[in-house]
């Protein structure tokens, strides 16, 4: 995407004709592209991307599967509205439904990746969030000469921790995606999210008014830990053997 705001524009009217979805990309001799944790989990998408774009080159930024999980509850509890999330992580994670988030089943990576893997080939890179927390200039270094785009190391790119956040009000937050609900359904919802994306005039109010960071801390205990490796050892150890890390 040129700017967030041409992303935002797209992510909220989900284009579902691949004519209108590529008429989203500005067709300036730039390199273009979009991204979305979902994609992972569906073999017919990367299938499609694989068809519509033949020499595409795709970027898989790998977690822990174990942090993964705490980081998806964590996100849903402190930020959704209309979860009613148990705060036993463990029973949660392990017992809701498999298209949820931050269900169990979506940690099982292995077969995801190998997916990724035996369809794009060389033109899939993968990163590790371990990596980027410890040295962010060199993967992003690493990234630029994988999509054949010029890294200039004097150049400080920025860095963006993605906190947890809560809402300082519950009423406040429904009121918030009420009014974005209401939106959606109008026959001028494309062009009401055009104007609204360009500023991101609903996410800086919201975030100005409603949100703050959040001071709960949902971590699994170091026992829990332990049972979700145990629990999930054969598909992770799958998972780091295949892309060559250590379990």
């Amino acid at each position: 995407f040129k700017d967030r705001s041409e992303y935002e524009e797209f992510r909220e009217l989900k284009p579902t004709r691949y004519d209108d979805y590529v008429s989203r990309f500005a067709n300036d001799g730039r390199p273009r592209g979009e991204f979305s944790t979902y994609y992972v989990y569906d073999r017919f998408a990367l299938l499609q991307m694989k068809e519509k774009f033949p020499d595409i080159k795709v970027l898989l930024c790998l977690r822990n599967p174990i942090d993964f999980l705490e980081s998806a509850y964590r996100f849903i509890k402190s930020s959704h509205v209309g979860y009613q999330l148990s705060d036993n992580m463990l029973e949660e994670v392990k017992n809701v439904s498999p298209v949820e988030m931050h269900s169990i089943q979506r940690a099982y990576f292995f077969r995801f990746v190998k997916d990724g893997m035996d369809i794009f080939g060389p033109n899939l890179k993968i990163v590790f969030t371990d990596d980027i927390r410890e040295d962010y200039q060199s993967v992003l270094e690493e990234v630029f000469s994988f999509l054949g785009v010029g890294f200039d190391s004097k150049t400080e790119y920025p860095s963006r921790v993605n906190e947890s956040q809560e809402s300082r009000s519950e009423l406040a937050m429904r009121v918030v995606h009420a009014i974005v609900a209401v939106i959606k359904k109008t026959p001028f919802r494309a062009l009401l999210f055009t104007v609204v994306s360009k500023e991101n005039f609903i996410q800086k109010i919201y975030n100005l008014l409603f949100k703050k960071k959040s001071s709960k801390v949902y971590k699994f205990s170091d026992k829990e830990r332990h049972e979700l490796r145990e629990l999930m050892r054969e598909d992770t150890e799958a998972l780091f053997r295949l892309v060559g890390r250590e379990f």
